[in-house]
């Protein structure tokens, strides 16, 4: 990949520019030396990698590097200029004769502390000058300062909020799994989402100024996670103990900067250049302001920024747990996902269209592919109701507490081994799709489609031929023996029926009655789509309008031949409920939780089914496949509350009260948990 990057960058830069060796990179960029002949001098040029790139907007990029260009001070390593040509995006910079710092930790390890301090003082000057003018770096590390003879330099001015705003709400870089920024020296403000300023600079130069000190990162030994983690919640161990030759003036100020909160760091970049000095000064007697402050105590500061960590892809929707706190400390925790390698889950599709009318096309192709597999037979299929609502849970759990990858994502989510996925092109009035079939664990591609085409005016045949390709393709592959048929099945519903589908069941889920405007909507546009008609049957039966449910199931039972497994087992169980028929309630359940491989929620549904016809081993039992640390676990008490539920009902009250106090530990705002825990404690059962 490389090498192929290297040739096609070498072809855009034509002769006047000469590439002479790669320098490294890091996860969004490769950096590449150069030799101007024209002027007969070394630059540096930084291609940010394609999947960055893909999801910024150039020309946004390009103006906020024009704008951090205009930074011109001794120890401020300018941008020359930024270029989109093709699919590349790349910027230059003169080259520096000298290493990083970085190179430097690695090679000799802590810096002698004069040495120490020259570099933080011009990297503060640096700094100040940037922020004067309105710029903050949002990416300091070791990496980023160069040291040249005696002089240090700061590397990459304006980098990381040109990425971070040609973005944009709607195509920013979390959706292809990275954060601008690094995690390592990132401030916890800036971790979780929040607007920073220049005190977010501060906080990552004291971290970079920990590590020069004590030749050991702030947070050592600890993973990505763990790291990224630790700079939100954990106090680093004092300086001092880490590097006892360091002035008790000089590891404080240090550890100044590393406060949670940012009103308790130095408040800009010149005062922290003056407190340097009084620092390693001994005979400055000199207090500064900001130390003399109140500080917020640092618990209630990490908790403050810890609610934030699951609203880092936008506005939360309505599962989004009440609880981050307790939730985010549940994902650092939780082991790694059990995948399993007979079971499959088609992502949805990427659309590349660019086109507003065919906005649900990917999800729509997944969907279909999920139920031409789950027809063949031989894999444990994960049904889309599922996948996209698993999708959801993942968009709002931010890196590094899941995979970068989204797909991969979501498939360990689930526990699936196999992941399908694809993109939509197109192409003039056409469309291709493509799609491959990936190993989760080793990542490896265990089969390639060749790439179905047809005419954009008629997207559900190219749907209807990549369901029978694909099924085939994947079916023979994994047992070339084995001789199938899809059988019988409804017709690919219309793009603006699928469409109104998912914003029905989006408005279920933020908790509305807004979605049944848009299901009647999607049942109008096409009246053989069983899926509409049976989810508005779910929805209005458990809001208690029977008599509307009651008319939907009547019509969705004219099409159960042509119904998905789950939408069918899903029928069989609404309709046993209007019969008040617990025992077939339970048999459907059962169905549903046996059609819907991964999901973390019908193994819910069917324990609460259980203890309302007070069948707690079954509820116990359904309860087993499920993983409280994912999916919508992570947003609602419910399994706390079947399992303590339960065990009341078997009479054990100790565990019955376990259960509910980590019900009310996750969710202490959730009265369904409280109402255990209070219950219990009042009949004084758990005393038994």
């Amino acid at each position: 990949m490389v090498l192929e990057l290297r040739e096609k960058l070498q072809s855009l830069l034509g002769d006047d520019l000469t590439i002479e060796r790669e320098l490294g990179g890091g996860g969004m960029a490769r950096v590449f030396l150069a030799h101007e002949r024209e002027l007969d001098r070394r630059i540096v040029i930084k291609v940010i990698l394609p999947d960055v790139a893909g999801a910024v907007s150039a020309e946004r990029f390009k103006r906020e590097i024009q704008l951090a260009a205009k930074l011109q001070h001794p120890h401020i390593v300018p941008v020359i200029n930024a270029v989109s040509a093709g699919d590349l995006l790349y910027y230059t910079m003169p080259y520096v004769d000298g290493e990083s710092l970085a190179m430097r930790l690695s090679r000799a390890g802590a810096v002698p502390v004069g040495e120490a301090i020259h570099i933080l003082r011009d990297s503060i000057r640096a700094l100040a000058y940037a922020h004067r003018h309105g710029v903050v770096h949002r990416d300091i590390k070791p990496a980023n300062i160069l040291l040249s003879e005696d002089s240090a330099l700061v590397a990459d001015f304006g980098i990381a909020k040109a990425l971070s705003d040609a973005g944009g709400a709607d195509r920013g870089l979390t959706t292809v799994g990275l954060s601008v920024g690094t995690p390592a020296y990132m401030a916890p403000e800036q971790s979780v989402g929040d607007a920073v300023d220049q005190r977010a600079d501060i906080y990552s130069l004291g971290a970079v100024a920990y590590e020069m000190l004590s030749g050991a990162h702030v947070f050592a030994g600890k993973t990505a996670q763990q790291v990224m983690a630790a700079h939100v919640m954990e106090t680093p161990a004092p300086l001092q103990t880490k590097a006892p030759l360091v002035s008790a003036a000089l590891a404080n100020l240090v550890m100044r900067c590393l406060e949670k909160d940012p009103n308790s760091r130095p408040q800009s970049a010149d005062d922290l250049l003056h407190e340097l000095d009084a620092a390693v000064t001994p005979s400055s007697g000199t207090v500064s302001v900001a130390s003399a402050r109140g500080r917020s105590r640092p618990v209630a500061i990490a908790a403050s920024i810890l609610l934030a960590l699951l609203l880092l892809g936008g506005g939360a929707l309505a599962f989004t747990p009440k609880d981050k706190l307790a939730t985010a400390m549940a994902l650092m925790r939780r082991k790694p996902a059990q995948l399993h390698t007979n079971r499959v889950i088609v992502a949805p599709f990427t659309n590349d269209t660019g086109n507003p009318k065919l906005a649900s096309l990917g999800s729509m192709a997944a969907d279909w592919l999920a139920q031409g597999l789950s027809r063949a037979g031989g894999l444990e299929v994960v049904d889309a109701r599922t996948a996209m609502v698993t999708g959801d849970v993942v968009d709002k759990t931010p890196w590094p507490f899941r995979s970068r990858d989204r797909g991969k994502a979501i498939a360990e989510e689930t526990g699936s081994g196999i992941l399908i996925s694809g993109t939509i092109y197109q192409d003039g009035d056409s469309l291709r799709i493509s799609a491959k079939m990936t190993d989760v664990l080793s990542g490896k591609v265990l089969l390639v489609l060749t790439p179905i085409s047809g005419p954009a005016a008629a997207p559900t045949k190219i749907l209807d031929a990549l369901t029978k390709r694909a099924v085939a393709n994947i079916v023979q592959a994994r047992d070339p023996d084995r001789v199938f048929a899809l059988g019988e099945y409804s017709e690919i519903p219309s793009v603006e029926a699928y469409d109104e589908l998912l914003k029905g069941i989006e408005g279920y889920f933020r908790g509305d009655t807004s979605g049944y405007a848009h299901l009647e909507k999607a049942i109008a546009i096409d009246s053989s789509y069983p899926t509409p008609v049976v989810f508005l049957a779910f929805s209005r039966l458990y809001r208690g309008d029977f008599a509307i449910a009651k008319k939907l199931l009547a019509r969705a039972e004219t099409l159960r031949n042509v119904m998905a497994p789950a939408d069918r087992a899903m029928t069989d169980h609404l309709e046993a409920l209007m019969r008040a028929d617990g025992s077939a309630a339970l048999a459907a359940a059962q169905q549903f939780m046996a059609v819907t491989p991964g999901s973390q929620e019908s193994p819910l549904l069917l324990a609460s089914v259980a203890l309302s016809i007070s069948r707690p081993h079954t509820a116990l039992a359904a309860l087993e496949h499920v993983d409280p640390d994912r999916g919508l676990n992570l947003a609602g008490p419910f399994y706390w509350t079947y399992e303590a539920g339960a065990y009341i009902a078997l009479g054990k009250f100790r565990q019955a009260l376990d259960f509910s106090r980590a019900g009310v530990k996750r969710f202490p705002d959730e009265r369904m948990a409280n109402s255990y825990e209070e219950s219990l404690a009042a009949l004084g059962k758990w005393m038994s």
